[in-house]
């Protein structure tokens, strides 16, 4: 097992593999790019070194595996009363928020292209936010696609509070600290990798600002006046914005 060898073997490997990939991935990349070659953005894995004595044996090397594991809601029973409440969003022409759909993006992307993931997600962010002023303030929709805006972080401390909104009682703060926080990380991330051309982000810290971004997507429905959406805030959220779940 990879734990059971010493530890500068351990980052011997690290380092090994770490820059045999990185030459593998560069030389794909450069073929893609030239030879205008479509496919997705990191189509391919490692499957671990090998190690030779004489250049003609190879043996495996042992592997550092990891499994992550999540949870998500993968089906709902749809009982009379969901069927009616899917045809009331569909009679009045809802319809999927785009920003929802950019958040599906970078969550497919978790784990493949994690910069992606997080460049993806904090623009779900944005966008959630832009729709969420234009919706509240209709008047503000031209200045909110044309003028460019302030940092996000800052329009949710200053600016979200003072906007109209259906469920007054949840005007009465910006969004809970810990997404503000989250995004704050984000935000420092996104600049390192779009500005200074990091190619590589942790995996842990980016999925952190991806459940950051959802909570704010949720939170901008329910402010909007999907009432129901409070109920998939996660529950730290909940408790420090202090709202309550729906009976139904």
């Amino acid at each position: 097992m990879f734990r059971e060898l010493p530890g500068s073997l351990q980052e011997f490997s690290r380092t090994v593999s770490s820059m045999l990939s990185s030459a593998a991935v560069r030389a794909y990349e450069i073929i893609r790019w030239r030879f205008d070659i479509a496919g997705w953005p990191r189509p391919y894995s490692s499957r671990g070194i090998e190690w030779s004595d004489n250049g003609t044996e190879w043996h495996p090397f042992p592997t550092n595996l990891q499994v992550r594991i999540g949870s998500a809601r993968a089906g709902t029973p749809l009982g009379q009363e969901r069927v009616d409440e899917v045809n009331r969003l569909l009679g009045r022409g809802a319809e999927e928020p785009l920003a929802h759909y950019i958040l599906r993006e970078a969550r497919a992307s978790l784990g493949r292209h994690n910069v992606s993931a997080l460049v993806m997600a904090m623009s779900a962010a944005e966008v959630g936010l832009k729709q969420l002023v234009s919706r509240l303030v209709p008047g503000a929709g031209w200045l909110v696609e044309n003028v460019p805006s302030p940092p996000l972080v800052r329009m949710l401390i200053e600016y979200l509070p003072q906007l109209p909104l259906v469920n007054a009682d949840a005007a009465l703060a910006p969004p809970a600290k810990s997404i503000l926080d989250a995004l704050r990380k984000g935000v420092t991330m996104r600049n390192s990798a779009t500005h200074i051309g990091t190619r590589h982000v942790d995996i842990d810290e980016v999925e952190h600002v991806v459940d950051a971004v959802s909570d704010l997507l949720w939170l901008f429905d329910y402010y909007g006046g999907e009432e129901w959406a409070q109920q998939y805030l996660s529950e730290s959220v909940q408790a420090e914005l202090g709202l309550r779940e729906p009976d139904t």
